[in-house]
């Protein structure tokens, strides 16, 4: 099951575990467990008609040809009304500590692998954004 939203980006699929958006001619898969915040409305719109969404993320993640902490999509009237839906998809997910459990994870990139470290148990944690996992590291 999934929710189809548009924007003059291109098309931004919402499916149980990930959105699946057009940002700039690239396809990108984004987990929600990514997402750490969703902005609507402000900033300088285009068109009346249109309703600005941006989200936030833990950590940059690889967009086109670089990597982005935050990404923008101006929405149609008819998919502004879903916004709510996106909000509540990404607010319910977070990462867990594969060691502890914790949900206290620090976000950040190394070269183009997005990582964290749980602010509980100190245990580092090497993100899988095809799989939507943190998994332990293990330190050699």
């Amino acid at each position: 099951m999934g929710l189809a939203v548009c924007s003059d980006e291109g098309p931004i699929l919402l499916t149980s575990r990930r959105i699946i958006a057009s940002h700039k001619g690239h396809t990108l898969s984004i987990p929600y467990e990514m997402v750490e915040d969703v902005n609507f409305g402000g900033g300088l719109v285009a068109k009346k008609s249109k309703v600005r969404m941006q989200l936030v993320f833990r950590a940059p993640l690889a967009a086109g040809e670089g990597t982005a902490k935050s990404l923008t999509w101006l929405l149609d009237k008819e998919s502004a009304f879903s916004k709510d839906v996106v909000m509540d998809w990404a607010f319910a997910r977070n990462f867990m500590c594969g060691a502890c459990g914790a949900r206290d994870l620090d976000f950040r990139i190394e070269g183009s692998n997005n990582r964290c470290r749980c602010m509980h148990c100190a245990t580092d944690h090497q993100i899988d954004l095809r799989e939507a996992l943190a998994l332990p590291t293990s330190v050699q």
